[in-house]
């Protein structure tokens, strides 16, 4: 049984009973101080959007969001004192996990199993998986896309080392595929839609829903989660609001958030089709992380494989189920 029937299905059930516990807003309160928010791809939206309308003001926050190419960059500008919480997938969240233990995981945003996928040059003789061996590949290190792409490539019978792995910022993937320095991109949506479009019917797609199972985390540094006036229920209560308001009225989720994405609204109702939003924590979580490690850990050379990390240890339950116990699941 794959994690992302488990998933639909630990979700399917929640829903019958799934109520929201927010308490009453209190308002701004004078004086407080302002949060950062760093945040990554569209698969984090609930975050800028509980800005846009106002659902942090609500909640007596003053925050302030700031955007990323990649939840590896916003997670690493947290980690850096830059911001107090952040965004990420799975992947940069393990990276971090296998070399510190100062954040903690406050709840999942989003999940999806179809998120990442390769994009590759029909022209160059590229029309079946297996025609990747031997071909540079771009992709950015440790991110959601490079774990679906190792997936994809074992999938299929081959290895990373039966491909050139061409390490690159997730905004300089695109240039590089567009100007023919490479012979495929692995990415995320919707920069793979914007890439196949850009090549026209040069272009060769490959994706493999359910192969990674992708939820986007919400997190927070442990010194905020622990201090006294910790902002952080605050912040789950707004984001549940926006939750609720992008499933109400989800076009204009999307009029609103295109211009934070610089894209086109019809790109984030793409992207949505792709995920399920919602602020949980559902039991496959440490499951799903693990599996992430293994893989991190295993692309190490054996004398500098740490062991694996705790994740129980990294995961804030009480937070999430102060705001909205029925959305955990997770047996601690």
């Amino acid at each position: 049984m794959s994690i992302a029937f488990l998933l639909r299905s630990m979700r399917t059930a929640l829903g019958a009973v799934l109520a929201v516990a927010i308490s009453a807003a209190p308002g701004l309160a004078a004086g407080v101080d302002p949060i950062t928010i760093c945040h990554g791809s569209e698969a984090a939206a609930l975050v800028p959007l509980a800005k846009l309308q106002g659902f942090y003001q609500v909640e007596g926050l003053e925050v302030q969001t700031r955007h990323f190419p990649s939840g590896f960059q916003a997670l690493a500008a947290m980690l850096a004192g830059d911001c107090a919480l952040s965004t990420a997938a799975v992947p940069p969240v393990v990276f971090q996990a296998l070399h510190r233990a100062d954040f903690r995981i406050l709840a999942a945003l989003s999940s999806s199993g179809q998120f990442e996928g390769i994009v590759a040059y029909r022209d160059r003789g590229i029309a079946a998986p297996a025609d990747l061996r031997g071909r540079r590949i771009a992709v950015a290190r440790a991110t959601s896309a490079h774990y679906f792409l190792d997936m994809f490539l074992a999938s299929q019978g081959l290895t990373a080392g039966d491909v050139t792995e061409v390490y690159l910022q997730p905004q300089e993937i695109g240039p590089a595929l567009l100007a023919g320095s490479v012979d495929a991109a692995a990415h995320w949506e919707p920069n793979i839609r914007n890439l196949a479009k850009a090549l026209g019917e040069r272009a060769q797609v490959f994706s493999f829903p359910g192969l990674v199972v992708s939820p986007f985390l919400l997190l927070a540094r442990q010194d905020v989660v622990e201090q006294a006036a910790s902002p952080v229920q605050a912040v789950l209560r707004a984001l549940i609001r926006a939750e609720q308001s992008m499933a109400a009225a989800p076009d204009e989720a999307a009029r609103l958030l295109a211009p934070v994405y610089e894209e086109p609204a019809e790109n984030f109702k793409f992207v949505r089709s792709l995920h399920e939003f919602g602020v949980r924590l559902d039991q496959p979580l440490p499951f799903i992380l693990e599996n992430a490690a293994r893989w991190q850990i295993g692309l190490l050379p054996a004398p500098e494989r740490p062991p694996l990390p705790d994740f129980m240890q990294l995961i804030d339950l009480k937070d999430l189920r102060a705001v909205r116990p029925q959305a955990v699941s997770i047996v601690d």
